[in-house]
């Protein structure tokens, strides 16, 4: 997540002033504590946001998989065990 910070993050930012109107704020409204304080809570929301996104594919992982394999791999082997025993009973 800090390397696409650090890659796309100038890009982000000249997008949305671009295409988003700039804040008008004077600077003692920039200096304010609670702009302040908007401003790192804004920051963190997105990366929560970022990390929580990035954790979607987890939902799609199947965790089972390696148990059905050896599942499968022990049946084809009692498979593969019955029909040389059948045909040898023939």
């Amino acid at each position: 997540s800090d390397f696409c910070g650090v890659l796309f993050g100038g890009v982000i930012e000249s997008l949305s002033r671009r295409y988003v109107l700039p804040p008008g704020l004077t600077m003692p409204q920039f200096q304010l504590r609670l702009t302040q304080l908007v401003g790192t809570a804004g920051a963190a929301l997105g990366v929560v946001t970022g990390c929580l996104l990035g954790m979607c594919n987890l939902f799609f992982l199947d965790l089972d998989e390696a148990e059905r394999l050896k599942r499968a791999a022990k049946l084809d082997t009692m498979f593969e065990t019955v029909m040389e025993s059948a045909v040898g009973t023939m």
